[in-house]
């Protein structure tokens, strides 16, 4: 209907400016129709096509932060943070102008989204708050990369500007952190072997500015380690106990296990010196169990049998093997004079007629035995390199002892014991074939032994086992944690009938022990706290028998 002004107006949507139509149609009046055509071209307005807002920048103002953008003009705009929100069409001159409340010190995430007739866009503009430190941030740099304790882990060392915040990232890698008041910091990365080169990206950031970064570092990460067994080089007795020194893999971890005065773990230093003080029990005994590690996880166990020498005291009137008397003159039997009785001396008693010092003659002067050392390499075994050490020094009483060196083609292995009684001990005797045994007692050789290690299993036991093998704990030693225990086979009949068990804990070997026909005690490190499974093997792998302790302690 035609207004008092003679007017309609109407809309025609999708009609493109400066397009042309004709409309026709009808005008009536009280029922009198007359046809109407009328040409039309469209003044429609352009459509609009939203380009991104452009962040232009922030200034602090009484009213707040105010933040402004540049977009398409015409378009629609929608701007939230923190709970605060508007909208609204851009200006012709393309600016939106918005006070925004950020509080004091803080960085503000402004949302904004911008849409027309075409095109739609998002996104997230950071504003700095009022105390805000907004300046442009600064490259990075390295200064420096080292090793870490860990094998394939390097240490970076960046600098920039003190404050700013960087994020770097390559692959499983990320790290993000500030820049220390002189300009620094330092991070770890994993994986990362000597010598390879990586480049890690990301960006430094500062109040809302941020730029993208790159820095190429190459790896100075410790190489892996692959341990060695530990080599026992030397014991020193002290008042309390003995202080023994192995030779280890430099890098490599240690663990020690009895009763001692540690260190009870570490890594083995670059010299390959490692030392442990040990605790001796009543009879000056003690054995320590070991491990070492590398890297690649391989361990190596062992243990030391250590025993105190014994000095020996003769009674009046004898002179004891090994036991070096010196002379008094007094003309008393057994003192070595010129008069002693039988010594060869001047006394017309049967004797040595050229021995004047009335030394028994077995003897240094130190009272170190030099002669009559017997020692046999039994059931070598060529899977572990280990096998027994059956010595005896039998110029010596039988309680009388001392510390010999063990060299395997020359090489010196470790320490034992020898005494004037029958012993045996583990040793290591090498890989398969033909070798030759040492013992050495102040560089001085005592006896050679030659022995073959086979490459599959060790020789029988001369003597084997019966049904009356018996083991039995004795106790548990609460304050040195060594464990106590009997063995026993009575079914051995036969003169010096004998054979060697070995005493397995948890599946790891701790000792060795011999039995033969009468009870007798062995001991062995008790470990951790807790209850544990003793099992007594023959050297073939065949479990004889066994028993469980428990050491006291929290675990127990």
């Amino acid at each position: 209907m035609l207004d008092q002004d003679g007017r309609a107006s109407f809309d025609v949507w999708g009609f493109p400016n400066g397009e042309q139509r004709t409309f026709t149609g009808t005008v009536s009046r009280d029922g009198v129709q007359h046809p109407v055509s009328l040409d039309v071209t469209s003044n429609a307005r352009e459509p609009i096509t939203a380009e991104p807002l452009e962040f232009v920048g922030a200034q602090q103002t009484t009213e707040g932060t105010l933040v402004t953008f540049r977009g398409t003009p015409g378009a629609r705009y929608d701007l939230s943070t923190q709970g605060q929100h508007t909208s609204g069409t851009i200006a012709p001159d393309g600016l939106v102008r918005w006070a925004v409340s950020i509080p004091q010190g803080q960085v503000a995430r402004v949302s904004w989204t911008t849409f027309g007739e075409a095109g739609a866009h998002h996104g997230v503009q950071e504003v700095a708050g009022p105390g805000v430190d907004d300046a442009a941030p600064a490259q990075i740099r390295v200064v420096g990369v080292e090793a870490t304790a860990t094998a394939d882990v390097a240490r970076v060392t960046i600098a920039g500007n003190a404050g700013d915040a960087v994020e770097l990232h390559d692959g499983a890698f990320w790290w993000s952190g500030r820049l220390d008041d002189a300009g620094r910091a330092s991070f770890d990365v994993w994986d990362f072997p000597n010598g390879e080169e990586r480049t890690l990206r990301g960006e430094v950031r500062r109040g809302s500015q941020r730029i993208d970064t790159a820095i190429t570092v190459t790896s100075e990460a410790r190489k892996p380690v692959h341990a060695e067994a530990l080599e026992h080089l030397d014991t020193t007795f002290t008042e309390r106990g003995a202080d023994v020194t192995f030779g280890g893999t430099p890098g490599a971890s240690f663990r020690f296990a009895g009763p001692g005065e540690g260190p009870w773990s570490g890594v083995v230093p670059e010299d390959g010196l490692v030392r442990f003080s040990m605790v001796l029990d009543d009879r000056g005994a003690g054995v320590l169990s070991w491990q070492t590690i590398g890297d690649d996880h391989v361990a190596h166990t062992g243990t030391l049998e250590v025993q105190r020498p014994v000095t020996a005291e003769p009674g009046r009137g004898t002179v004891d093997p090994g036991f070096t008397v010196p002379g008094d003159q007094t003309g008393e039997p057994g003192d070595g004079d010129g008069g002693q009785p039988g010594d060869g001396g001047q006394t017309g008693d049967p004797g040595d007629p050229g021995d004047q010092t009335g030394d028994p003659g077995n003897g240094d002067d130190d009272g170190t035995p030099v002669a009559d050392v017997a020692a046999e390499v039994l059931r070598p075994n060529g899977v572990t390199g280990t096998g027994i050490l059956r010595v005896q020094d039998r110029s010596i009483a039988e309680y009388s002892s001392y510390y010999a060196d063990v060299l395997i083609d020359g090489k010196q292995t470790e320490s034992v014991l020898v005494s004037g009684k029958l012993r045996e001990q583990s040793v290591r005797t090498g890989g398969p074939g033909a070798h030759t045994l040492e013992l050495r007692k102040d560089g001085r050789s005592l006896t050679t032994v030659q022995y073959t290690v086979p490459e599959t299993v060790s020789p029988v036991e001369p003597w084997q086992p019966t049904e009356q093998f018996a083991a039995a704990l004795v106790g548990v030693n609460r304050v040195t944690k060594a464990v106590s225990y009997t063995v026993q086979d009575a079914g051995l009949t036969a003169p010096g009938a004998r054979y060697t068990v070995q005493a397995w804990v948890d599946g790891r070997p701790v000792g060795v022990a011999t039995v033969d026909a009468t009870a007798h005690t062995e001991t062995f490190p008790g470990g951790k706290a807790g209850t544990h499974r003793v099992e007594l093997r023959t050297t073939d792998g065949r479990v004889l028998g066994g028993f469980e302790y428990t050491v006291p302690g929290a675990a127990a």
